[in-house]
């Protein structure tokens, strides 16, 4: 009757011995989905080595989650030009304004940091700095679009002007873009007066957007007629 009840209690060490850590694994709610990934051999002791690696199969497992697409909102489709911003580096994507049709061009005038950014598809491709309105002579805010292109138009003033590369961005013609206003037959031979250079980057005008008479050129055979123009402050 002894050996009969030594034999039994060996027979459950050994049951338990083999199958603890699968016992102790449901109670703890942890790896059942992952049991049959466990490595135990009873009576051998490498029933705690195999829940070991197991679980740290387990943990690599939940450790890797897919890659998540981030989704990025327009904000000019909410409220228009003037939320955009703009980096300042060429080739940087921007969110063109949802009326501007994929792959056009499209001018863009910040005067709060007196510069011009030009976007071909959303993409940055040149950066000038500029000289809008002054605050007695402010260059209108809003969306326009390039109505007509002058290689030289003198203005209607008592003094006339002559502002090279215009492009106006409204009906009228009274406003535009171009290059540095001067007097006389040319910019390089004028005797009376020619706009200066350190006004690039401060806002003297009166109303017009000026650039650089070399990017003036650039940007008068790059512009088409027709193309968006987006001023803000």
């Amino acid at each position: 009757m002894k050996n009969l009840s030594a034999a039994l209690a060996m027979i459950v060490v050994c049951l338990l011995t083999g199958n603890a850590a699968v016992v102790l694994a449901k109670e703890k709610g942890g790896f059942a989905e992952d049991a049959t990934a466990m490595s135990i051999t009873a009576g051998t002791g490498s029933g705690s080595m195999g829940d070991h690696s197991a679980s740290s199969s387990v943990r690599r497992r939940r450790l890797r989650t897919k890659p998540v697409k981030a989704v990025v909102k327009n904000p000019a489709s909410a409220s228009g030009a003037s939320s955009l911003i703009l980096p300042a580096e060429t080739g940087a994507t921007v969110f063109p304004d949802p009326t501007v049709s994929s792959g056009s061009k499209a001018i863009w005038i910040y005067l709060g940091i007196q510069e011009a950014f030009l976007t071909e598809s959303g993409i940055v491709v040149k950066t000038y700095q500029i000289s809008s309105g002054a605050p007695a002579t402010p260059t209108p805010l809003g969306v326009f679009k390039i109505y007509k292109k002058e290689e030289l138009r003198v203005s209607g003033q008592a003094v006339p002007y002559r502002m090279p590369n215009y492009m106006s961005f409204t009906k009228n013609s009274a406003f535009g873009l171009h290059g540095l206003p001067y007097l006389g037959d040319s910019a390089k031979a004028s005797s009376y007066w020619s706009e200066a250079l350190s006004h690039i980057g401060i806002p003297v005008s009166h109303g017009c957007v000026r650039f650089l008479p070399e990017e003036a050129i650039e940007l008068y055979k790059w512009a088409d007629r027709g193309i968006p123009v987006f001023i803000q402050t």
